[in-house]
């Protein structure tokens, strides 16, 4: 890790990209879309060649985004509390502000529907904390090779766990569910929350691990006071 100051943009296009979730908090999204069935096909814009015009005309450009960011720093207007960007708070109060301020369109709002649509994790380990209870009976935590085992019984009961198990573990065979493979998916997710719960483990005996489903809404009581 280094504290370097980040002075590069990248930027990416395709079509209908899926993101992972961390990736697309790092996202600002620009989606584009036309009411016509071959957009490649239109014309008529007022600048037809972009990218030559933005080479000619460069300096004007870089000129015009100076002079709005002095007038954001200069005169400082009152600018509508924005939601927060974890991460990126120096670009917030910056670019972001300016943008908003000059009656533009917050490029920020965009970042939720990415991160809905990106975070295809989500629903499965709701599933799974829901469906808990069918592998961990006693709610006393339970290892991945018991697991694995309840799972491939075929009981209907936990039918709902097997399925979102196939989901987090990326695979379509629940003979793939084995111990290691089930260990691996759940390390992954070890403390993600959802709702007011987290999924976590204990070490036991032999060098096992028990995992579990916890609340966690008195810690997150304690973080808000």
């Amino acid at each position: 890790m280094a504290d370097l100051p980040l002075r590069a943009v990248w930027y990416a296009t395709g079509n209908n990209i899926v993101l992972r979730a961390d990736t697309a908090r790092r996202c600002c999204h620009i989606r584009l879309e036309s009411p016509d069935e071959n957009p490649e096909e239109r014309g008529g814009f007022r600048i037809p060649r972009l990218t030559e015009y933005a080479r000619e005309h460069r300096l004007e450009l870089l000129t015009a985004a100076l002079t709005m960011l002095r007038w954001y720093v200069t005169a400082t207007p009152p600018v509508r509390a924005l939601s927060p960007w974890g991460s990126f708070e120096g670009w917030t109060a910056r670019i972001r502000n300016t943008v908003v301020a000059a009656r533009c369109p917050d490029p920020g709002a965009t970042r939720r529907q990415l991160a809905d649509a990106a975070d295809t994790d989500a629903a499965a380990l709701r599933a799974l904390f829901e469906a808990w209870p069918s592998v961990d009976w006693h709610d006393e935590g339970v290892t991945t090779a018991c697991i694995a085992q309840r799972v491939a019984q075929n009981d209907q009961r936990c039918a709902t766990m097997r399925d979102a198990l196939l989901e987090i573990c990326e695979t379509a065979h629940a003979r793939d569910l084995t111990a290691r493979r089930v260990g691996t998916a759940l390390r992954k997710f070890r403390g993600r929350v959802m709702g007011t719960r987290r999924l976590s483990f204990r070490e036991g005996g032999a060098r096992e691990r028990y995992w579990y489903i916890e609340s966690c809404a008195a810690n997150c009581d304690d973080m808000g006071n």
